[in-house]
């Protein structure tokens, strides 16, 4: 999986070239691309949206997970990491009511196993929050 700044229209997702890796899983040196598109972000009165973005990755087994975060989008706002688990939240500004989203991680240091990545968006405007999760594997 990789996400390159692109003009072509093939994996096009605005200004990004977005290819999905079907078979979910990656080799420890090999970087993990997060994308996702927010949609219905409400603007405050100044008309910027506010969101928070948490991630979490949780190996299936308790075995030990370790990422470096080698890109994104949005302001840093911790990292932290516990017994097979790491938790890493963003909070982003923006004027549109939908935003893409993106996170690269370095899981290299991670042992190898079935991993849980759970994504939470909160609209800071509303309150409103919505979720999604999937598993890849670390081979």
């Amino acid at each position: 999986a990789s996400i390159d700044i692109t003009d072509k229209d093939a994996f096009r997702k605005g200004d990004l070239e977005v290819i999905p890796l079907a078979s979910q899983a990656y080799l420890p040196a090999q970087p993990v691309f997060i994308y996702f598109e927010l949609y219905n972000l409400n603007a405050d009165e100044f008309g910027q949206t506010q969101y928070h973005i948490s991630y979490e990755v949780r190996s299936k087994d308790q075995k030990s997970v370790g990422a470096r975060i080698l890109g994104g989008v949005g302001k840093l706002l911790g990292q932290q990491s516990g017994e097979g688990v790491i938790t890493i939240d963003y909070e982003q500004v923006g004027t549109e009511a939908q935003e893409q989203a993106y996170l690269e991680l370095d899981l290299s240091n991670t042992e190898p196993g079935v991993q849980m990545l759970k994504i939470v968006i909160t609209d800071q405007n509303t309150g409103q929050t919505a979720g999604v999760s999937t598993t890849f594997t670390v081979r």
